[in-house]
């Protein structure tokens, strides 16, 4: 299958203590004009596939391209994303192979008591959709009291042709443009031999990480690749 569920559309919808895994896409996928899910107790791993370079491969993934505010309000608690597999996506950028993706813009999101490890892309990626005039808002998220373990285990460019040399997307935690709402990042462990436990990016702003637990995964220290920075509003 390409998803193991596919939602495209709802309000205030329940999902819960489903097995999505081994699918050829996605695990769980919140796409279209859908707000206030509680995605809660899923297990969704080894998500993804060789077979297409449009298969992304990611255990639980929101995407508003339908609009601003289209995918909004949902709650992702304890749910498992593990090993999923980072071949997809047209760009073979490192950028696939994610645990829980919030895309397009998706707005006010808590991602809490996951366990998301093993992924051979970040753990848990924000991206806003690259298109700041469009989308005035990308922010007000919560990410807390996560276990994020060992990811990136295969963020390489150009993988499809070979390609060895590490990505940019290095980190258990990887944000692009988001900004305006506050976005808060606390109380999640940073476990494994990843490069990086937070990497905001400079199209990001209005972010705040703190109380975090480094348990393997460097410190944000000097030395570090300047991605690892810390912002603040």
């Amino acid at each position: 299958m390409l998803s193991g569920i596919l939602l495209s559309s709802g309000n205030g919808n329940r999902v819960s203590s489903n097995e999505c895994s081994t699918n050829m896409n996605f695990g769980i996928h919140v796409t279209g004009f859908a707000k206030s899910f509680i995605i809660e107790g899923n297990t969704c791993n080894t998500n993804g596939g060789a077979a297409s370079p449009n298969y992304y491969g990611r255990g639980i993934e929101l995407s508003s391209a339908a609009g601003p505010g289209a995918v909004s309000d949902h709650t992702i608690r304890n749910n498992t994303c593990r090993f999923n597999y980072n071949y997809g996506g047209p760009l073979d950028n490192g950028s696939e192979g994610v645990g829980i993706g919030l895309d397009d813009g998706v707005l006010r999101c808590s991602v809490y008591g996951n366990r998301v490890s093993n992924n051979e892309g970040n753990g848990i990626q924000l991206y806003g959709g690259g298109a700041p005039g469009r989308i005035p808002d990308t922010g007000g998220h919560t990410i807390a009291s996560n276990v994020l373990d060992s990811n990136c285990t295969r963020a390489v460019l150009n993988r499809r042709s070979g390609g060895t040399a590490a990505s940019p997307f290095y980190a258990h935690i990887q944000l692009a443009y988001i900004y305006a709402s506050p976005t808060l990042i606390t109380t999640n462990i940073f476990a494994g031999p990843t490069r990086g436990g937070v990497h905001v990016d400079s199209t990001s702003s209005n972010v705040v990480v703190l109380n975090t637990m480094y348990w393997g995964t460097p410190a944000p220290v000097a030395g570090l690749p300047a991605a690892e920075v810390l912002q603040e509003a």
